[in-house]
């Protein structure tokens, strides 16, 4: 309900109603359709929002996250993607910044290790080079792809960013996939409660793609081997994926897990400019260690043998720092 209706009923109530409707309203002007922020998100399915259109060409901004225990309903759907054009799929971003010497000099090592062959060829060995050289890790996704080919570690939207930038650095037109999925769930039994207990109720997977041979073919270089190689057994997620170039080749997601596939953009700069709503650099910090026990330990037999595992470790790892914090607090009491 707007103020103007609100003020419309007070007045109501009186004999003045006649002759002070019109003109408060008249006053108001736009202001009598002015409603709060809280129940504007309620009425959300009923009153589009300003300035966004089905026409987009970007992906509509994730949902706040609602109240623990309410019931989550989707907040997309997949109609409002516009599949990226191979013409739109070329431009250099400030977050793709294909243009940078070290995207050129990277790709320069590719493609003479693919010895010179077709784009095919070429994209397969960016593929494999961003899946098992830029090993999966937690960090900020807003940073261009020669930051993540330096750094070496990236989440899957780093990771598909820099693959991006390779194809299009070689030629090829490249795009990003967006899917929402559920982040406390979709990453399967590798992701633990204690990690994703503190994800938002929304939030997207990136994987690429690339136009070969007049259409689009779909990769997604998230998980590295060697995560793989720990993980695989126990959990699909976290398979190796597979590309020849040819065909679709994407994790394995539960569908219970997905909310909708948002198709394919040649531009999410918008996206990756929006920071993190619940991810902080504490629970990074958290994610990292916890991939860095993974990648330091032999294959555990089940997920729950690791969690059980690198809950005890933590746990050793704080009997130890409380126990050299308790010396040094006896020296301030004295």
């Amino acid at each position: 309900m707007g103020l103007g209706a609100a003020l419309a009923v007070a007045i109501g109530a009186t004999r003045a109603q006649p002759m002070l409707l019109t003109a408060l309203m008249r006053i108001l002007g736009p202001v009598d359709w002015y409603s709060p922020r809280i129940l504007t998100r309620q009425s959300g399915a009923l009153v589009p929002a300003r300035g966004r259109t089905r026409s987009s060409t970007r992906p509509p901004a994730p949902p706040t996250a609602g109240r623990a225990g309410a019931r989550h309903q989707p907040s997309v759907s997949p109609s409002r993607a516009v599949p990226a054009q191979p013409r739109d799929a070329m431009a250099v971003t400030r977050y793709c910044d294909h243009d940078h010497p070290a995207i050129h000099a990277c790709l320069a090592e590719l493609a003479h290790g693919a010895r010179g062959g077709d784009q095919t060829r070429i994209a397969m060995a960016a593929f494999e080079f961003v899946r098992d050289s830029v090993i999966y890790g937690f960090g900020p996704w807003g940073m261009p792809a020669s930051s993540t080919l330096q750094q070496r570690k990236g989440m899957c939207t780093n990771k598909a960013n820099l693959l991006v930038a390779l194809l299009r650095a070689a030629g090829i037109p490249a795009a990003y996939g967006v899917i929402r999925v559920d982040p406390r769930r979709y990453f399967g039994v590798v992701g633990p409660r204690f990690l994703t207990r503190y994800a938002s109720r929304e939030s997207v997977h990136i994987h690429g793609a690339a136009f070969l041979n007049e259409r689009w073919v779909k990769c997604d270089p998230s998980t590295d081997r060697e995560l793989a190689s720990r993980t695989a057994h126990f959990c699909m997620q976290t398979r190796l994926v597979e590309w020849d170039g040819l065909h679709d080749s994407l994790d394995i997601l539960d569908p219970r897990h997905v909310y909708a596939d948002l198709g394919l953009y040649a531009d999410i700069d918008e996206l990756l400019s929006r920071p993190a709503r619940q991810f902080t650099p504490r629970l990074m910090a958290l994610g990292n260690d916890y991939l860095a026990f993974i990648r330091g330990q032999p294959p555990f037999p089940s997920d729950e043998a690791l969690v059980r595992a690198y809950q005890s470790v933590r746990h050793a790892r704080g009997s130890v720092r409380r126990a050299h914090a308790r010396p040094a607090r006896q020296l301030v009491r004295k």
